[in-house]
């Protein structure tokens, strides 16, 4: 064996190579990379590569190929890349790629090509890219590529063509990019696309196109995007978008249209994005967006509007987005947004609007959203939003509003946000919030109020919440939240109240809380929670006739001693021995320094402590610590002039001394207890108690550095190979858990300094293939990461589903393991998990040897990517941003393809203005940066702002890319990202969005 046998890489994969001997690479003259990648070969010879002449790069993917031959590579005279893909590629010769002169890479996806002949690509003069994705193409000939001067992208998508012809893109000049997406495509003949001149994308979706023609893009001048999403398009034509001008995106969503002549876009002068939705449009006319002037989106969503004409947007001056929902409209008129004056937003939701016309938002003068929800309106008047002065939300929820004139928001001077939710209101009056002075929130939810009064909200003066929930209120007045003063919370949720008085909650002074849950309370005025400086709870939860005393047991201790805060009553009380209880347990208001809360420094709870001695309670990164001293006479000024409780029951009989803040942020004791505990030995029988303690410290991982999490990594690192334990192995997914609140910037230094996050990651892939199982599964789910692992049986798999949702605001954490595949039985169980699901036929795809090990199957779940955000190549990362969770599942040592009953996995979706679904896989190559590419899954349902579901064939990485509608302040044409990997061997699967 040469002694550089090894040198400049080799790999060969996975093995199992089934013959290439003829030398096997004799001197390997320097070699540059190989790989081979997963093997059963199936012939490669004439000189297997003899000379190796400084290969650089290879692969020869999966394999089991099936001819190339004529060469087969000779001189590879420096190669660069070429791959071909998952292989069985029936045929290609003619020189089969001869010289390769410094190919740049080839690729040829999936494979069993199915003809391209005319000199295979023969000199191959620098290709740069290739690909020709799925593969079984249906001709293509005419030159196919002669001399691919420079190629740059090509792809060919998944294939059947059905014609393009005429030149069929002769001499490609510098192409960049092209795809034909999914094909079928249905003609497209005239020139089709001849010179190319610098393309700049096309892709033309999923096609069977139907009618286009007109030049079909002639010079396509340096096009920038197009698509024609799903096709069958039906009528647009007059010059169908003739020169092109530099296009930049356009699309025309799921297609068949229905008319849009007039032009249709003629110059399309630099477009900037248009859409139409998903169509069958029905009219909009007068001019249909003439010269379109650098447009800036438009959508026109789902369509069949019903009419829109007078102009209908004539010159668009930059509009900046539009949509117009559902559609079949029903009057707005009045100018229709004449100029539309750099829009931003404006949508319309459902629509059947009936009326709102006196200007229909005449000059828009820089809008900043609107909606109208899902609409029917019924009255609102009174200038309908005149000038609209850069409004900044609105909504006007569901619908049939039933009154609010008196000047009915008139200048809306900077509104932010409103609502007025499901609607049909009955009353408020008295300005009905006249100037809004910058609202800030507001909604009146379900609505039919039944009385508040006392100038109800009269200025609002920067209101922040409200809500009201689902009234029917039963009076409050005095003063009914007077200036609101920055209000922040209060709600009064399902209502009918009955007494709270006592100035009812005067000034709010930055209220934070209240709520009253049921509502019928049944008394409390005694200061009726008193003048509430920035309360935190109270609630009241379900009201059934409520009573107890010592006014909300005396303001729960008077807000910890005079505003340090805490509070938090919440349900429950009665008694005089009709028991029932907490408020907060009432009782013989105790002794010793209560409760407390302060807020210097953040916001820390002490706990009741004895007189004479120190509290000491968690702080930031370290440790606070607090006197409670016992009280003298001065200190007795239980209630100012201004604090009117009546105290029935003193609570103090100790005083708080000031806290001492000063160890809060010494983080230098995180490093210390890390480094102790890594001089440690470490092996079986302290493993437990050394687990405890990283979770412990990791506790506090907000505040680690760099060198704090390749300190705890190098822990787990030993601690893993050692474990035999499921509760040890919880503690390390928990303190996992807890390091990824890091810092993104602390856990991308640590990733370089020692791949501490790669670390990780491979610790969360190989815990739950190695944990104890005592029962039948194990299946947890922390704040940011999960795991679940089922035992299985080759006999009698049935299947498997695993589905979590992290919870949100509304909605608790949650996560199902069942020992069968998904069924529509289950649909109402799971409509917030999303979830994977494995079919009972996967068994049947494993070799005997991997049938007999076959004993359990490994989820694991992440609520984001932060993780694989911090280990990818920065330069890979673009804008994009992660909208779902994190899903994988795993078969431990074994890989599967080529499934006949397929893998399920269903995504709800977050972003619910995220369009355009489509199922892409990540790319994790030997060589290569992580990357996404499209193979393998198909999209089986999409339900438009709901869900996503993909079914996959294979075992490897997925995900689904979406387009999303953006504000201008989020940036244009950001893409947003939505993860989901599943199945190590790898049914990774991705929601991308």
């Amino acid at each position: 064996m040469p002694e550089n046998m090894f040198r400049q890489t080799i790999h060969l994969k996975n093995n199992n190579i089934s013959t290439i001997k003829e030398g096997v690479f004799t001197g390997l003259s320097n070699l540059i990379y190989l790989d081979l990648v997963n093997n059963n070969i199936s012939t490669i010879k004439e000189g297997v590569f003899t000379g190796l002449s400084n290969l650089t790069h290879l692969y020869l993917d999966n394999n089991s190929i099936s001819t190339i031959e004529e060469g087969v590579f000779t001189g590879l005279s420096n190669l660069i890349v070429l791959g071909l893909q998952n292989n069985k590629i029936s045929t290609i010769k003619e020189g089969a790629f001869t010289g390769l002169t410094n190919l740049e890479e080839l690729d040829l996806q999936n494979n069993s090509i199915s003809t391209i002949e005319e000199g295979v690509f023969t000199g191959l003069s620098n290709l740069i890219v290739l690909d020709l994705v799925n593969n079984n193409i249906s001709t293509i000939k005419e030159g196919v590529f002669t001399g691919l001067s420079n190629l740059t992208h090509l792809y060919l998508d998944n294939n059947s063509i059905s014609t393009i012809e005429e030149g069929v893109f002769t001499g490609l000049s510098n192409l960049i990019v092209l795809g034909l997406q999914n094909n079928k495509i249905s003609t497209i003949k005239e020139g089709a696309f001849t010179g190319l001149t610098n393309l700049e994308e096309l892709d033309l979706q999923n096609n069977s196109i139907s009618t286009i023609e007109e030049g079909v893009f002639t010079g396509l001048s340096n096009l920038i995007v197009l698509y024609l999403n799903n096709n069958s398009i039906s009528t647009i034509e007059e010059g169908v978008f003739t020169g092109l001008s530099n296009l930049i995106v356009l699309v025309l969503q799921n297609n068949k249209i229905s008319t849009i002549k007039e032009g249709a876009f003629t110059g399309l002068t630099n477009l900037e994005e248009l859409y139409l939705n998903n169509n069958n449009i029905s009219t909009i006319e007068e001019g249909v967006f003439t010269g379109l002037s650098n447009l800036i989106v438009l959508g026109l969503q789902n369509n069949k509007i019903s009419t829109i004409k007078e102009g209908a947007f004539t010159g668009l001056t930059n509009l900046e987005e539009l949509h117009l929902q559902n559609n079949s409209i029903s009057t707005i008129e009045e100018g229709l947004f004449t100029g539309l004056s750099n829009l931003i937003v404006l949508v319309l939701q459902n629509n059947k609007i009936s009326t709102i016309k006196e200007g229909a938002f005449t000059g828009l003068t820089n809008l900043e959203e609107l909606h109208l929800q899902n609409n029917s309106i019924s009255t609102i008047e009174e200038g309908v939003f005149t000038g609209l002065s850069n409004l900044i939300g609105l909504g006007l929820q569901n619908n049939k509003i039933s009154t609010i004139k008196e000047g009915a928001f008139t200048g809306l001077t900077n509104l932010e946000e409103l609502g007025l939710h499901n609607n049909n209101i009955s009353t408020i009056k008295e300005g009905a919030f006249t100037g809004l002075s910058n609202l800030n929130i507001l909604r009146l939810h379900n609505n039919n109020i039944s009385t508040i009064k006392e100038g109800a909200f009269t200025g609002l003066s920067n209101l922040n919440i409200l809500d009201l929930q689902n009234n029917s209120i039963s009076t409050v007045e005095e003063g009914a939240f007077m200036g609101l003063s920055n209000l922040i919370g209060l709600v009064l949720q399902n209502n009918n109240i009955s007494t709270i008085e006592e100035g009812v909650f005067t000034g709010l002074s930055n209220l934070i809380g209240l709520d009253l849950r049921g509502n019928r309370i049944k008394n409390y005025e005694d200061g009726a929670f008193l003048f509430l400086p920035s309360i935190t709870g109270i609630a009241l939860d379900g009201n059934k006739d409520l009573m107890c005393g010592c006014h909300l047991p005396a303001l729960v201790k008077y807000m910890r001693n005079n505003y340090n805060r805490n509070v938090n009553v919440s349900g429950e009380c009665q008694t005089d021995l009709g028991k029932r209880i907490p408020i907060p347990k009432y009782s013989q208001c105790t002794r010793s320094c209560n409760e407390d809360t302060t807020s210097n420094n953040g916001i820390f709870h002490w706990p009741v402590t004895k007189i004479g001695s120190n509290a000491t309670i968690p702080c930031h990164a370290n440790v606070a610590t607090r006197l409670c001293s016992s009280r003298t006479v001065k200190h007795l000024e239980m209630a100012s002039n201004q604090s009117r409780t009546s105290l029935k029951c003193s609570p103090f009989t100790g005083i708080w001394q000031e806290p001492d803040m000063s160890q809060c942020y010494n983080t230098e004791e995180i490093t210390r207890r890390l480094k102790v505990i890594r001089s440690q030995d470490i092996d079986q029988r302290n493993i437990a108690n050394i687990s405890k303690e990283v979770l412990n410290v990791s506790q506090k991982s907000v505040y680690f550095k760099q060198q704090d999490i390749d300190l705890a990594v190098d822990i787990l690192v030993k601690i893993v190979p050692l474990n035999a334990s499921a509760d040890t192995s919880l503690k390390i997914i928990r303190g996992i858990n807890n390091m990824i609140n890091t810092s993104e910037k602390v856990l991308a230094e640590a990733e370089l300094s020692n791949r501490s996050i790669s670390r990780m990651l491979s610790i969360i892939k190989i815990l739950p293939k190695t944990i104890p199982l005592e029962e039948q599964q194990v299946n947890v789910l922390y704040s940011n990461l999960g795991i679940g692992v089922s035992k299985v049986n080759q006999d009698s798999f049935d299947g498997l589903f695993y589905g979590v949702s992290y919870g949100t605001n509304k909605t608790e954490a949650t996560t199902q393991l069942f020992n069968h595949s998904y069924s529509d039985q289950q649909q109402d169980d799971i409509q917030t998990l999303s979830f994977i699901s494995l079919p009972k036929s996967l068994p049947k795809h494993l070799e005997d040897e991997q049938r007999s090990t076959l004993a359990r199957v490994v989820f694991y779940s992440m609520r984001n990517d932060k993780l694989y955000r911090v280990t990818r190549n920065s330069s890979a990362k673009g804008n994009t941003e992660i909208n779902s969770h994190i899903l994988s599942a795993s078969i431990p040592n074994v890989s599967i393809s080529n499934l006949d009953e397929p893998i399920n996995i269903s995504f709800n979706l977050i972003n619910q203005n995220a369009d355009n679904p489509e199922c892409v896989y990540w790319e994790e190559t030997s060589g290569e940066d992580p990357h996404w590419e499209t193979k393998g899954c198909k999209k089986s349902d999409y339900v438009p702002g709901k869900k996503v579901v993909c079914s996959c064939d294979h075992l490897t990485s997925f995900a689904i890319l979406m387009d999303v509608y953006r504000n201008e302040d989020d940036g244009k044409n950001d893409i947003s990202l939505s993860i989901c990997i599943a199945v190590d061997y790898h049914l990774s699967v991705l929601f991308l969005q």
